[in-house]
Parts: C-alpha cells; sequence; structure tokens
C-alpha cells in the first residue's frame, strides 16, 4: 500500500530518437534524428493508494538533424522551459492490460519565453479510461483530449497522433495540430495462463474501434471530420511489459503492422 507523503524529485536524461514528416497525403517527406537532455524537478502528494497531484518545471533541448530527404530547415537546436501540474485518479489494478478499476490524469504545462524557452504555450490534456470485465472478457473505452489555449508561433503542434490504438493504421505522429480528441474501443479476451510454457504470463486477443482527429483551430473540431480506424492485436503480458502483435486499418486506405513491446496507456 503507497502511504500519502510529500514527495520531491529531480534528474536529468538525454535520449536520441528519430521521427518522420509526412505531407497532407501520407507521403513520407523525411526522417528526423533528434538528440535530447531533459532536466526536471517536481514536488507532488499521493492520496492514499487511489490518486496524486504534483507540481514541477522542465527544461528540455533537443538538437535535431534531417537524416533523410528535405527539408533542411526542420534541423537546429530547440529549448523547451515549462513549468507543469498533473492530477491523477489511479485505481487500474496493472496498466499493461487493465481489467479493473478507473484511470483520470489531468496535465496541464506552460512554457514561456521569459523562462528561457523558444516557444511559448499553455495546454491542457485530459485522459480518461475505465475497463469492464467479465470472465475472460475485457471492453475498454478509452478517451483522451488536449487542447492549445495560447501559442505564439502557428507552426507549433504539441499534439499528434498515429500508432497502435492512437488511429492504428496511420505512422507514429503522422499527424499533428494544436487540438487532439480521440475516443477508443478496445475489446480483448484472454486466452490462457500462460502465453508460453517457459513465460508464466497470459495471453489475450482482442481489436480496437478508434475515432478522432487534430486540428490547428477551435473552429475546425468537430466529429465530422473525425477519422476512423481500427486494428486487432494479441498481446503477451510478459515481465518485461506488453508485447503487442497488431495489425491497422483507417480510412484512405491506410494500413500498418506492429511488434510493439511497451506500455499503450
Amino acid at each position: 500500500c503507497r502511504k500519502p507523503v510529500t514527495t520531491g524529485a529531480q534528474g536529468h536524461r538525454r535520449t536520441t530518437r528519430g521521427s518522420a514528416v509526412f505531407d497532407g497525403n501520407g507521403l513520407q517527406l523525411a526522417e528526423l534524428g533528434s538528440d535530447t537532455a531533459r532536466a526536471s524537478f517536481a514536488i507532488g502528494r499521493q492520496f492514499g493508494n487511489w490518486g496524486g497531484f504534483s507540481v514541477g518545471y522542465s527544461h528540455t533541448s533537443s538538437e535535431n538533424s534531417v537524416r533523410i530527404g528535405m527539408p533542411q530547415q526542420l534541423g537546429g537546436t530547440t529549448n523547451i522551459v515549462n513549468f507543469e501540474a498533473d492530477f491523477v485518479i489511479d485505481t487500474i489494478d496493472r496498466l499493461a492490460v487493465p481489467r479493473s478499476g478507473t484511470n483520470l490524469s489531468l496535465h496541464w504545462f506552460s512554457a514561456r519565453e521569459s523562462y528561457g524557452s523558444d516557444v511559448a504555450l499553455d495546454a491542457l490534456t485530459l485522459d480518461f479510461l475505465k475497463p469492464i470485465s467479465w470472465g475472460k472478457n475485457t471492453l475498454l473505452p478509452w478517451w483522451s483530449l488536449g487542447s492549445t489555449t495560447k501559442g505564439t508561433s502557428a507552426d507549433l503542434q504539441p499534439f499528434s497522433l498515429g500508432g497502435l490504438f492512437d488511429l492504428s493504421g496511420y505512422a507514429p505522429e503522422e499527424l499533428d495540430g494544436k487540438h487532439v480528441s480521440i475516443g477508443r474501443l478496445l475489446y480483448y479476451r484472454q486466452l490462457g495462463d500462460q502465453a508460453l510454457p517457459f513465460f508464466d504470463t497470459p495471453i489475450y486477443v482482442g481489436g480496437s474501434v478508434e475515432v478522432g482527429n487534430v486540428w490547428g483551430d477551435t473552429s475546425e473540431v468537430s466529429l465530422s471530420n473525425s477519422l476512423t480506424a481500427g486494428s486487432v492485436f494479441i498481446v503477451f503480458d510478459s515481465i518485461f511489459g506488453p508485447l503487442y502483435l497488431a495489425y491497422g486499418t483507417a480510412e484512405g486506405g491506410r494500413k500498418s503492422a506492429y511488434l510493439f513491446l511497451g506500455q499503450t496507456f
């Protein structure tokens, strides 16, 4: 059982990752490399074993380069300095393949040029999921919302969709914008207590239906211009995290296959 304590934490992390740049038809224009360092500090409080609240500060510096393709102006260094606040209600039994409980998370972040940031924005995100289980079956409604309430750059696109359960069928982070909304309904069924004889982990099969989009302006947000997608998957709930084998489709004939190890929720 977790105790209600006030905590402080700080850290420094450096990562190297790649991302793709697409045109409006899904054609990849370039592949970017990003060497990112992030320092952060946060203080907060846990409420029993059901939730918590925290506030913090972070400084992220990214050195971007174009690995493949054009345009070259996408390279350069970006510094983002922001304050953050999080409120979480979490009674989910396990995040890998949840079968009971509720998860609601509210996250606010603010970047300001006066702090030393290259961009200025205020944004708010909300995530909610609540699995409903009977026997070996689970139905999982899952919603995500995000909105940029203030941004100084017309090119600033803090939210993205694409990838498994984020409009499956689209490439990861293919769609970006200032506002995002996506609703998902997942169904999965446990087939057995062990995925493989030498791994003491269960295996599940299931599928998803997803409806959502990203938009550049609040006037564009509507159900009529949302996109639909779906997937079928097998997930092994291993000691290393959930391992997904999945196939996704989306509007416009988009199709993607996934071999994914890691957290999706």
